[in-house]
């Protein structure tokens, strides 16, 4: 196309203006990626008769009470003992104690969990079966201390014979049927005489709690359990945690179990978890592009760019207002990395070989540019399009995903497929006018030292704005722009001496004339054309297998393939 030459040749004349413009854009985007967050998860829920019901019967009868279920297992094998009880009681006072403070809406550091008010939020009722007020809790407890205290007893003066006699009475007694819900199915009983009389000695190895709230102080709604929700959602969950940790207590008798108390607050922990992935995956990344260019520049600046990429993503994200999710928070990342680097790697590689053709920097990244821009373009646009063809979708993640990956194509291009190969032939520049000779051995060590340094902290800023914090990301994306950048480029304006660019002394190091890969892929191609027949038939086997294979894939849905078995 005749237009490529002259959109080289123009960023080629203005590298700087393309340069601050990607700054000035970037220290925009700080603002909403701190600022305008997003707070809501992208639901899954796909729409339709049952979910707009849902919505309706939630608009219309409003629940009173929002319920958290756990598990009570104890740890000798039997819940209907004194010690389990004595505990469990201890535990729930000092629930409904730090409730009437307001303390079951902040952390143990005292901040606020999600965006919870400082206020009493466990709910009461009045049993008629049992003729008692119930507050906060529903468990075998209350139904305990209502038959001991018809003996006069509490269950600080019972004894453990006392204890398994009202379990006796309670599994024989019609009014109060609904406590043997409470406790596991694999309870069972042996005939024995205690305090003089037969019964029958009951021993449970679990019985479950359920924790009551008021539902209106907690934003209404209905109790919803999936991945997806607003930030009534994530409160809710926030508040199960606080009453679960209040209610494990020290766990000296017995352990409890959340069932499915905090579906999206797992799901975001396991994400953070992942994180670590896209950290080595970006590190890895970065490191593949310096090796295969043999520049400890073409590292740096592909690992800031990244970097960048994750500012500009996560601030267009919040500026058109998408909503989160561990799609867009870590699928979407590791993809801009992929493209990102496959914009940088052929955008450089294309300009160097210029450069071995003796020509100076800016004639190179005209002539190199040119003939790659077409292919960085079609790849930019085919891709955005691809990943546009979701807002199609009915699904609320799926539309925000597709936006996300858009954004991030769109944003690859820019910063690692443009500013990245100018800022090269800058810093080129800046090397062919240097006094240094960096063709010794210990420049070659600091190259291979100051690679591996700038992809780590490059890679550590990436995990920390994607899952950790933004500020210490910015802090250390900061620290590697101004340090491992900026200061060696300024080191060599100030070394710069008056030759000319046709004098190329460094030529060797902007340049290498040994390009391995290139001389590697050329024996591939030579070799797979001398021998093409072979080559077809271990294609047409390797996809047969694949096919074979695929067939024998049967889809399944398991909830354990998506969260921790410690969860």
């Amino acid at each position: 196309m005749k237009l490529n030459p002259v959109i080289a040749n123009f960023l080629a004349n203005h590298p700087y203006l393309i340069l601050i413009i990607t700054l000035f854009l970037t220290l925009i985007l700080i603002s909403p990626l701190f600022f305008g967050a997003p707070t809501e998860q992208a639901s899954s829920n796909p729409p339709g008769e049952v979910y707009e019901l849902q919505e309706e019967i939630n608009d219309k009868f409003p629940t009173p009470f929002h319920f958290a279920s756990f598990v009570l297992e104890a740890k000798k094998g039997d819940v209907l003992s004194l010690e389990v009880l004595l505990e469990l009681k201890l535990n729930r006072d000092r629930l409904i104690a730090l409730d009437i403070e307001g303390e079951l809406s902040v952390t143990e550091e005292d901040k606020p969990n999600g965006t919870l008010e400082k206020q009493s939020y466990l709910a009461s009722y009045y049993d008629f079966d049992l003729g008692t007020q119930v507050n906060g809790i529903i468990s075998v407890l209350d139904t305990v201390e209502v038959f001991l205290a018809t003996q006069g007893l509490n269950l600080e003066s019972a004894n453990e014979e006392q204890i398994k006699m009202v379990f006796h009475h309670i599994m024989s007694d019609s009014r109060v049927a609904s406590v043997k819900d409470l406790i596991s199915t694999q309870a069972s009983s042996t005939k024995k005489v205690v305090l003089g009389q037969e019964i029958d000695y009951w021993v449970a190895p679990a019985m479950v709690f359920h924790v009551i709230a008021d539902n209106s102080k907690l934003g209404g709604a209905g109790l919803e359990i999936g991945l997806g929700g607003g930030p009534d959602v994530i409160n809710k969950e926030h508040l199960n945690r606080n009453v679960g940790s209040v209610m494990s207590g020290s766990s000296q008798n017995y352990e409890i179990w959340g069932i499915a108390i905090d579906a999206n607050l797992e799901s975001l922990d396991e994400g953070k978890t992942a994180g670590i992935f896209i950290m080595f995956t970006a590190i890895a990344a970065v490191l593949v592009v310096g090796f295969s260019l043999g520049s400890y520049w073409a590292t740096a600046i592909t690992g800031v760019g990244i970097a960048i990429l994750m500012v500009w993503l996560k601030g267009f994200s919040a500026l058109i207002g998408l909503k989160t999710g561990l799609v867009i928070d870590l699928v979407v990342p590791i993809g801009m990395i992929s493209l990102g680097v496959d914009f940088v790697v052929h955008a450089v590689r294309r300009y160097r070989e210029e450069l071995l053709q003796g020509n100076n920097p800016k004639v190179s990244f005209t002539l190199g540019y040119a003939s790659v821009l077409g292919a960085l373009l079609l790849a930019m646009a085919s891709d955005s399009i691809a990943f546009l063809s979701n807002l199609s979708s009915n699904i609320e993640a799926v539309i925000h995903f597709g936006c996300a990956a858009a954004i991030a194509v769109i944003a690859s291009f820019w910063i690692l497929g443009v500013a990245a190969p100018l800022l090269t032939m800058k810093v080129d520049q800046l090397i062919t006018q240097s006094r240094y000779d960096f063709q010794t051995r210990r420049w070659f060590f600091y190259r291979i030292l100051g690679s591996i340094l700038v992809a780590s902290v490059s890679g550590t800023s990436i995990i920390m704005l994607v899952a950790v914090s933004k500020s210490i990301g910015l802090a250390l994306l900061g620290g590697c722009i101004l340090l491992l950048i900026l200061l060696p480029m300024f080191i060599l304006g100030r070394s710069g001496s008056n030759v000319v660019f046709e004098d190329m002394k460094n030529m060797g190091t902007i340049a290498p004339r040994q390009d391995r890969f290139a001389q590697i892929v050329a024996k591939i191609v030579t070799y797979s054309a001398a021998n093409a027949l072979k080559v077809i038939i271990l294609t047409v086997l390797i996809t047969a297998y694949s096919v074979y294979s695929a067939l024998q894939l049967t889809p399944s849905f398991d909830v354990k393939d998506f969260f921790d078995s410690e969860s």
